[in-house]
């Protein structure tokens, strides 16, 4: 699958049915690239022309890392030249590391030496000197010489490695501007990559090098896929649907709670035996997509270890982008957010200490291109109420826009702690205009 004369088609993917597919499809000729439409692609020239290949190119590498937080790929799996689908993975964050481990560190070079004991090799005076010598004749002799060998092993490892390298840069080289003629490698037999793999697991089981360790499993994933890829036609690396993704990056950054299954509101079914007797059943949770938990504000009068839980919810919706009313979260979203505060106050609140619950929808969208005029990384746009409970606080859900680029990079880099505070700040600020929300 050469790199060269391949055409790249970008598409905006709405999240709508027939146009959710997060991710790239590459095939002999051309790469389809599917984008979040709220994220704001670099290096372009209007909608669809790339004008700066490489600010592309590093957008398009952001949002396909974040493909790796999906539980499932897309199931449009790899599409053979016969039409028969692959069931093998296609291993393009491997592939991604590999061409950065050779573009860092060159070709494997294997840095823990093999010593033998008076063996043909060059001798390690150190480790020679550091035995127990004989005394003869006032003479010190060492006749437990220690050499350097080569391993066996290694000649194998830089040559599957070289391969690995081709078939990473045959793939996805075209990310990188790289062009596989420079590494071209002949396919092997399936005999030698069986001997590729065998040798790189044993390596693997003898070396306690971490890097080296982390090298050697991206090899194996790369050598996994070589014998299949010879007959693909198609190559699909991406989700059906990025909401996943989407939520996990919200959840990443926004939560500081590791186990939080003891805020999932449950039921509980009570199935009849007969006899005036049931038999009890628990019903499937539900599941916050995200919970923080702060120190309750100072600004008013509790003791220090008062508490304010903050349940968000991420909805990868379309009104960051359309301005649209029925792109809102819809009113079943609202009363499970309702239902997570108040599980949180019937039954865990004394424990916990925690004396004020607010829930916050997150939307994406896009601070350089919206219909809004907003500018900023997170954005405040109100709130939902619910009108058919009695206390204020209890029926609010507030609502905040993301900006989709903003998210990956923050996601990516782990640098969030200006969204934390802003969001609570935003929400604070509110809550405050509004006394009457200020307490459960």
């Amino acid at each position: 699958m050469s790199n060269e004369n391949k055409r790249i088609y970008l598409v905006r993917s709405t999240n709508e049915d027939n146009n959710a597919f997060v991710g790239v499809r590459i095939s002999n000729d051309s790469i389809e690239f599917h984008y979040p439409e709220s994220y704001d692609l670099s290096g372009l020239d209007g909608v669809s022309t790339i004008k700066n290949l490489k600010e592309f190119r590093r957008d398009m590498i952001d949002i396909l890392h974040t493909i790796s937080l999906a539980k499932t790929r897309s199931s449009s799996i790899q599409k053979t030249a016969d039409g028969i689908s692959s069931t093998k993975s296609f291993a393009f964050m491997s592939y991604l590391w590999v061409i950065r481990d050779y573009i860092t560190n060159g070709m494997y070079r294997n840095a823990e030496k093999v010593y033998k004991n008076n063996a043909k090799g060059k001798v390690n005076w150190k480790r020679t000197l550091s035995t127990r010598p004989i005394i003869s004749n006032g003479n010190v002799i060492y006749n437990n010489l220690v050499v350097e060998i080569n391993n066996e092993c290694d000649t194998i490892i830089t040559d599957a490695h070289r391969l690995c390298v081709y078939d990473s840069v045959r793939k996805v080289g075209w990310l990188f501007g790289i062009n596989e003629k420079a590494f071209y490698v002949p396919t092997p037999t399936n005999n030698l990559l069986k001997k590729y793999i065998n040798t790189i697991k044993d390596e693997m089981k003898r070396t306690f090098d971490d890097a080296k360790k982390m090298r050697l499993r991206h090899m194996l994933k790369v050598l996994s896929g070589i014998d299949d890829s010879k007959k693909v036609a198609e190559i699909v690396y991406g989700v059906d649907k990025y909401n996943y993704v989407y939520e996990r990056m919200i959840d990443a950054i926004f939560s500081n709670i590791v186990d939080i299954k003891k805020y999932n509101p449950n039921a509980s079914w009570y199935i009849t035996k007969g006899n005036s007797t049931f038999e009890k059943k628990d019903a499937s949770s539900l599941r916050p997509d995200t919970l923080r938990i702060e120190p309750y504000p100072k600004t008013y009068i509790f003791d220090d270890t008062t508490k304010t839980a903050y349940v968000l919810d991420a909805k990868f919706y379309r009104f960051g982008t359309t301005g649209n009313r029925d792109d809102l979260p819809e009113t079943t979203s609202v009363q499970k957010q309702i239902t997570y505060a108040t599980h949180i106050k019937t039954n865990i609140r004394k424990e916990e200490k925690i004396e004020r619950i607010h829930n916050a929808f997150v939307l994406p969208y896009n601070k350089n291109n919206n219909v809004f005029g907003f500018d900023n990384n997170l954005e405040y746009i109100g709130f939902s109420k619910a009108n058919w409970v009695d206390q204020p606080n209890d029926s609010v859900v507030h609502a905040f826009l993301i900006d989709t680029k903003h998210l990956i990079s923050s996601w990516s880099q782990g640098n969030c702690k200006d969204d934390i505070s802003k969001l609570i700040s935003d929400i604070e600020e509110y809550v405050t205009k509004h006394e009457s929300w200020q307490f459960i």
